[in-house]
């Protein structure tokens, strides 16, 4: 698969996502349900462990079934907002087209007049109710969502140049330093909540907002917010095991127990990887930077055994587009995106199109390996599949310094 063919797969979805006016379900439309959620909020773990399994099937069988019970309209998506917002940027800066600015320009705006009303500065969350160790009910502001709509607004501010942009990266700030509950672990070490309504100890959520705070610290000057962000940073460095991993919850979370193989999974670890690549490379700090490839080197050898992906280390199965995404988004980032002119780089992207790839030119969601059989979940999810694979897809023709001559004026 040639960049050429790549660039017709994202034209297709931009023409889908326009088709759709940037509406669509996502998979947690689908759990959204008062039966579910009921079900979900057991006191045992083990239990709730049991019941999240047997759903997970339901889900996976009868999307449409339980969608269509719901008679839920679909929703525009902040958080998929925030991701097609970097990705125009990325694709304008592919092919110089004012077509692309002008689409996240628009995005920017409707982020702007659809940000959380309730709450300091900007902050953006979720358009269905979620069940994490607590019910988190929709709207609710996430540190995730916020922060990763602050990386294209960042991306908008230097295409632009406008302050305009510049100012709601700032507002973000205030959300995460005024609203999320911050878990002082001692003089130097502080952990961010991944919402104003809960006390968990999250690494990816608490990464990206250490790696938001310097970032944007750094553009305004502002030390103590690049103080502030390095003592987030050092809760990831004082939980980092020998091997390089982390959970997905901090040590003292029950979750993470041995029968919970979703402690440790493809995509968070490389919103992690990401982050700490980066502030190492804002901070130059040695220390972080070891702790990056670590990290990164656990990812390689128990999530990765190219061209294919594992959701979980060393499971070949199920195969998951948002953990296809992020191995793509993931390499071609890292290193100044040095991995996509690997030639495993290459044959990877062509391993995920020929698995997920449908013949509508759209993601499917997720394949499963059940006594032989390959039992695909083919609904065609907005955030967590298009979405998605569109930026992760425009970071790959970034990274590899690709043209397309139809659109390029330079």
């Amino acid at each position: 698969m040639n960049n050429k063919e790549i660039y017709k797969i994202i034209d297709n979805l931009d023409n889908w996502f326009e088709n759709n006016n940037y509406r669509g379900y996502d998979i947690y439309d689908v759990w959204d349900n008062k039966y579910f959620h009921k079900l979900l909020n057991q006191k045992s773990l083990f239990i709730r462990k049991v019941i999240r399994k047997i759903l997970s099937w339901i889900v996976f069988l009868f999307p449409n079934m339980i969608l269509s019970f719901s008679k839920r309209p679909p929703n525009i998506n902040a958080k998929a907002m925030g991701l097609l917002l970097k990705a125009y940027c990325n694709l304008y800066k592919i092919t110089n087209n004012d077509v692309y600015k002008l689409k996240a320009i628009n995005i920017a705006k409707w982020l702007e007049d659809n940000a959380c009303k309730e709450y300091s500065g900007l902050s953006w969350g979720y358009p269905f109710n979620w069940s994490s160790t607590k019910f988190i009910p929709k709207n609710t502001p996430s540190s995730v969502v916020s922060t990763i709509i602050g990386d294209g607004l960042y991306s908008l501010l230097k295409l632009t140049e406008d302050d305009k942009y510049l100012n709601m990266c700032i507002a973000i700030c205030n959300f995460i330093l005024t609203d999320l509950n911050i878990d002082k672990i001692d003089n130097s070490t502080i952990c961010f909540s991944y919402t104003p309504l809960d006390n968990d100890h999250v690494h990816n959520a608490n990464l990206f907002c250490a790696e938001f705070l310097i970032r944007i610290g750094i553009e305004i000057e502002d030390e103590n917010m690049i103080k502030i962000g390095k003592m987030a940073v050092n809760y990831f460095l004082q939980e980092q095991k020998d091997d390089g991993s982390v959970k997905y919850w901090g040590d003292e979370n029950k979750w993470n127990l041995k029968f919970s193989r979703s402690s440790i999974d493809h995509y968070h670890i490389g919103f992690e990887i990401r982050c700490l690549w980066n502030i190492a490379l804002m901070t130059c700090n040695s220390t972080i930077k070891n702790a990056y490839k670590k990290h990164y080197e656990y990812y390689k050898k128990c999530l990765m055994d190219p061209p294919r992906i594992f959701l979980f280390p060393y499971k070949q199965y199920p195969i998951n587009i948002h953990a296809c995404s992020e191995a793509i988004l993931c390499n071609s980032i890292i290193e100044g995106g040095k991995y996509t002119k690997e030639i495993w780089m290459e044959k990877m992207v062509e391993w995920i199109n020929s698995k997920m790839l449908d013949d509508d030119g759209l993601y499917i969601f997720e394949i499963r390996n059940v006594l032989g059989y390959k039992i695909k979940h083919k609904y065609k999810y907005f955030r967590w599949s298009q979405a998605w694979m569109f930026l992760a897809l425009s970071e790959y023709l970034l990274a590899k310094g690709f043209k397309d001559e139809k659109n390029c004026c330079c």
